[in-house]
Parts: structure tokens; sequence; C-alpha cells
């Protein structure tokens, strides 16, 4: 009884540390995706400024 307690507590810590790892890639992730949003959206305002300001 006592052996598989240990082998489901090295279980359970190694999916925790799993878990952690995805996490941390997930927030690496959409902080990417956020900095391409941003990127993207400043070059529309450029544009859109750009052509607003050659029709005055």
């Amino acid at each position: 009884m006592g052996a598989m307690l240990k082998i489901m507590q090295k279980r359970a810590v190694h999916v925790q540390q799993m878990y952690a790892e995805a996490g941390a890639v997930a927030e690496e992730i959409l902080g990417s995706i956020r900095t391409v949003s941003s990127l993207n959206a400043e070059k529309r305002a450029f544009h859109w400024s750009t052509c607003w300001l050659s029709m005055s």
C-alpha cells in the first residue's frame, strides 16, 4: 500500500510539472499573438491616417 502511494505522489508531481510547462508555453504564445495583433493594428491605423491626411 505504501509503495502505491509513493508512485501516485510521484505521478502527481510529474503531472503538475507538465501542466506548469504547458501553461508557460501557452502564456508565451498568447503574448506573441497579442504583439503581432497590436503591430498589425498599428499598421492599419497608420495606413488609415495616411489616407485620411492625403484627402485633406
